[in-house]
C-alpha cells in the first residue's frame, strides 16, 4: 500500500503564534480511514473529529492528534471547479461550511488553551 499525502497550508491571524493543524489530501475515503487506523492503532484517545464531510468543498475529513500532540486532518474527494465552468460562491454561515453530519469538535474549533496548543499540551474537554 502506498499512501500519498499532499500538504495544504493556510495562515490566519491569532492572539499567539501556533500550529493549529496540518491538512493532508489523500486519494480517497479509504485512504482517510487507513491513515486514521495507522495513527489511532492502540491510541483511540487521538481521535479529535470526524469522520465527517465539509459542507464547503464537500470533502470527507477526519481530524486526529498526531504522536507529537498536533492536530492533523486527512481529507479526500474535495470538489474541483474546472476553469471553464461557471461557479457561484457559497454564501452561508461559516460554521455551516465546516461539517455536515456530526457534531462540532469543540477542542478543535475553540481551543481553550492557546498556550497549550503552542506546546502540544492542549487540554481535552
Amino acid at each position: 500500500m502506498l499512501l500519498v499525502l499532499a500538504p495544504v497550508m493556510l495562515m490566519m491571524a491569532s492572539p499567539v503564534n501556533f500550529l493549529h493543524h496540518t491538512s493532508w489530501q489523500v486519494d480517497d475515503i479509504d485512504d482517510v480511514c487507513r491513515g486514521a487506523c495507522a495513527i489511532l492503532g492502540g491510541h483511540p484517545e487521538r481521535h479529535v473529529w470526524g469522520l465527517d464531510r465539509h459542507h464547503a468543498g464537500s470533502d470527507f475529513f477526519l481530524c486526529l492528534e498526531d504522536p507529537a500532540g498536533n492536530f492533523s486532518e486527512y481529507y479526500s474527494d474535495m470538489d474541483c471547479i474546472p476553469e471553464d465552468d461557471i461557479w457561484k460562491p457559497w454564501a452561508g454561515k461559516a460554521r455551516r461550511a465546516l461539517f455536515d453530519w456530526g457534531a462540532a469538535a469543540t477542542v478543535f474549533l475553540e481551543p481553550e488553551d492557546l498556550a497549550g496548543l503552542m506546546t502540544g499540551q492542549q487540554t481535552r474537554g
